[in-house]
């Protein structure tokens, strides 16, 4: 209804790519689908100089909460693919400036990593294992990588609307499927859009803050905006 009248008045109407502008999401998207948004997850495990370890890798690591609330433990999702497992030796305590701040670290040697892939074999609850004895060198970190859907939310929806995964064409299809059968779906409109011109000309605008050009359209400025699943383009004054 906004697109038919904005049209028949002249008018250029944007919107965002999903149910909320930060990302590009569909409602109903299966968060563990190629489709999803796809992240890396990371568990660690230390091993003393000389010492073994035995058993399933570690699934769930800490992570902190934001805006004030308590810290959780997160764990892998079961629906995800392994990457691998690689120890390095630790070289110390340090610390480093994070916004402002003085944060502790510990400073690994990265031309001491040992691929120990090769070495995990997976247990009947379908787990990945790891039995290996650390070098006498000094203390080893051992980390372990998953592919897993981040099952990123937007909201307010009517149901679960999981972000798109940008780098999979996959991603684009989920999303062009339920804009062409939700949004895009009046061949009346469809055509309405297609027969739609503005007789205003512009140029593009070339600083972050709004410009206009004497013939043409006011600009909006989008530069602050990156990856939010949102386009930029004139609108007609």
């Amino acid at each position: 209804m906004v697109l038919n009248k904005a049209l028949d008045l002249g008018m250029t109407v944007g919107i965002t790519s999903g149910t909320n502008w930060n990302t590009t999401n569909v409602p109903g998207l299966d968060p563990d689908s190629q489709a999803a948004m796809q992240g890396v997850f990371a568990t660690s495990e230390l091993v003393e100089g000389g010492a073994s370890i035995s058993g399933p890798a570690p699934r769930e690591v800490l992570v902190a909460g934001s805006f004030g609330a308590p810290d959780t433990m997160q764990p892998v999702r079961d629906e995800n693919t392994f990457i691998g497992a690689y120890a390095f030796r630790v070289i110390g305590p340090d610390t480093q400036m994070a916004l402002g701040e003085e944060v502790e670290m510990t400073r690994l040697d990265s031309a001491s990593c040992i691929d120990l892939t090769g070495r995990i074999t997976i247990d009947a609850n379908g787990q990945e294992c790891l039995d290996w004895t650390a070098p006498d060198d000094g203390d080893y970190y051992v980390f372990f990588y998953w592919q897993q859907g981040t099952a990123q939310q937007s909201s307010p929806s009517v149901e679960p609307s999981y972000c798109v995964n940008y780098f999979d064409i996959r991603g684009f299809e989920a999303f062009k499927e339920y804009f062409s059968a939700n949004v895009l779906n009046d061949p009346e409109l469809n055509e309405k859009i297609k027969t739609a011109t503005c007789s205003c000309s512009w140029t593009p605008w070339r600083s972050a803050g709004a410009t206009a050009s004497p013939t043409g359209p006011r600009i909006l400025p989008t530069s602050s905006w990156p990856g939010k699943g949102m386009t930029s383009g004139p609108i007609c004054s």
